[in-house]
């Protein structure tokens, strides 16, 4: 499996690295993942040639630049009746390559043991594009194998959080990084509309553990650190890859474990009058808020 190099290892001089990299929105919380880092580079090399070639005044001429307006409404009002009855889970990862995926497979596996995938089913998403499209590496699939798992169909799919956010009934994130992608937004849904409640709808998987705390399920293939120290781990994990996904797939399984038990006892304990959907509303808002880092417009 490549791993992402450095820009400095690009054949540009250290100036006009640097200077591309300080263009606004151009740099990630974390680093581009192996697919998506050739797009990243050529688009630099194309910038540093242009800057080489440019006047000082061309070099901060934003005459021609657009900006790009952003509406932000809430979620569209007429997808809340959609699904009916049913329970529907969406799993989140960073990039719908690995965690997310062994989730989804792993769920509906004891859900169809539980005999209870008529009325609870899932399905998995990513929060960033990196892989859009793409299918899981290779070490993913054969550790799958191991375990019993096909998902090899599977190609990686970008949560939209306007959609999503109302036709799911529980947004699983696996560490902080996608409870902070997903809460983001959804925070910001509720600051507009004080009648919704979207953000009970999302807690950490690991959280539905039984035998032991589970706060953050690792990134087995890039570690959770974020930044350059990211690339560091991503190296060692490289090394131990198989060992890494089977640990985290022994969390993931442990917490669906767990996640099924909870929402089998809610079906068990349902009267004949009371909804489904409410009583699960209900439990999930009485848990403890997701913790994630709040941006500073909505500390206040």
């Amino acid at each position: 499996m490549a791993l992402p190099h450095s820009l400095s290892s690009a054949s540009l001089a250290a100036g006009d690295t640097v200077e591309y990299l300080a263009s606004p929105g151009l740099i990630r919380s974390r680093y581009p993942r192996p697919r998506s880092k050739f797009r990243f580079l050529r688009r630099a090399v194309i910038r540093a040639q242009q800057l080489q070639t440019a006047s000082p005044a061309e070099r901060f001429d934003v005459s021609n630049s657009c900006v790009q307006p952003v509406f932000r409404s809430i979620p569209n009002a007429s997808e809340k009746h959609t699904g009916g009855d049913r329970i529907k889970v969406l799993f989140l990862s960073e990039s719908n390559m690995c965690r997310s995926v062994y989730a989804e497979a792993i769920f509906k596996k004891l859900v169809k043991d539980k005999e209870v995938q008529d009325v609870i089913e899932c399905t998995s998403k990513g929060t960033r594009d990196y892989n859009t499209g793409d299918k899981p590496d290779g070490n993913v699939l054969e550790v799958a194998k191991d375990l019993g798992l096909d998902i090899k169909d599977h190609s990686a799919t970008v949560f939209k959080c306007e959609r999503d956010v109302v036709l799911y009934d529980l947004l699983l994130v696996m560490d902080k990084f996608t409870a902070s992608d997903v809460l983001k937004d959804v925070t910001i849904y509720e600051t507009i509309d004080k009648n919704t409640k979207y953000c009970w709808k999302v807690r950490r998987l690991g959280e539905f553990c039984l035998d032991r705390k589970i706060e953050d399920i690792d990134d087995p293939l890039y570690g959770n650190t974020g930044g350059e120290e990211e690339m560091v781990i991503a190296h060692r994990l490289l090394l131990q890859e198989h060992v890494e996904l089977h640990r985290v797939a022994l969390d993931i399984y442990d917490s669906c474990n767990g996640l099924v038990s909870f929402l089998s006892d809610i079906l068990t304990n349902l009267e004949d009058k009371e909804n489904l959907k409410e009583v699960l509303a209900h439990k999930m808002g009485s848990m403890t808020p997701t913790e994630w880092v709040r941006p500073p417009m909505l500390s206040k």
